[in-house]
């Protein structure tokens, strides 16, 4: 079977420059696996592949599983296409704003969606409460914030941001929930937070917050989730 390429050579050449921006950026370069994966998945992909892109053949061919592997019973595709969209997303909403090519994963697929931009794009991804993180409405959305310390006289150091950082990685391996990216929830660290603002300018549902500190010899956490309407 002939498999015809619905990119033409200069789409493919600018498609591949973008998935080499992409790797050397920071949010992808120290890790071999998430870059293995996107490689493979924008490769199938502009081969003509892209339906034979189900959990089982990437389990085989990106992380080495046996022949016996089975995707109901195995996350591990899944944990690792969530991981995966989270970090496009922080490359978009960071360095990558301007780019003239945006590869996206779509939930419920592991095809990466391909899109030209246009010229103004962008100044668009830039303006104000515009959605760069692309939340869609049917998802729920959460940014998850650096703790506060828990008590006036305590300072919270790196305590509150290591509490929110693994708050955001766990809550970050679940396919139906968007996690904004640590750098786009921790500019708002110190500031006082006016939840509905943040919740336009963030383009999110939820806002995660909340104390850490130390009482006597254990730790102490309180959190709460905010609606921001």
């Amino acid at each position: 079977m002939t498999v015809i390429s619905l990119w033409s050579e200069s789409d493919q050449k600018a498609i591949r420059e973008q998935l080499v921006r992409i790797l050397n950026s920071g949010p992808f370069h120290r890790s071999q696996r998430r870059q293995r994966f996107l490689e493979y998945l924008v490769n199938e992909t502009l081969a003509g592949r892209g339906e034979r892109l189900k959990a089982y053949n990437v389990a085989l061919a990106v992380f080495d599983r046996p022949e016996t592997f089975d995707p109901v019973t195995d996350p591990l595709v899944r944990i690792e296409a969530a991981r995966l969209r989270e970090k496009l997303r922080e490359y978009y909403g960071t360095d990558g704003q301007g780019d003239p090519v945006r590869i996206d994963l779509p939930k419920g697929t592991y095809t990466p969606r391909i899109e030209f931009r246009h010229e103004d794009a962008p100044q668009i991804a830039r303006e104000k409460g515009s959605p760069t993180h692309e939340v869609s409405s049917t998802v729920p959305s959460v940014a998850v914030f650096p703790l506060d310390a828990l008590n006036a006289d305590q300072a919270p150091g790196h305590l509150g941001e290591g509490v929110a950082e693994d708050i955001i990685t766990a809550l970050s391996r679940f396919p139906d929930l968007v996690v904004v990216a640590r750098s786009s929830s921790f500019t708002y660290k110190d500031k006082a937070l006016d939840v509905r603002e943040v919740g336009k300018e963030l383009g999110v549902d939820y806002v995660g917050e909340g104390r850490a500190g130390t009482c006597g010899d254990k730790l102490r956490i309180v959190s709460q989730l905010i609606d921001t309407k």
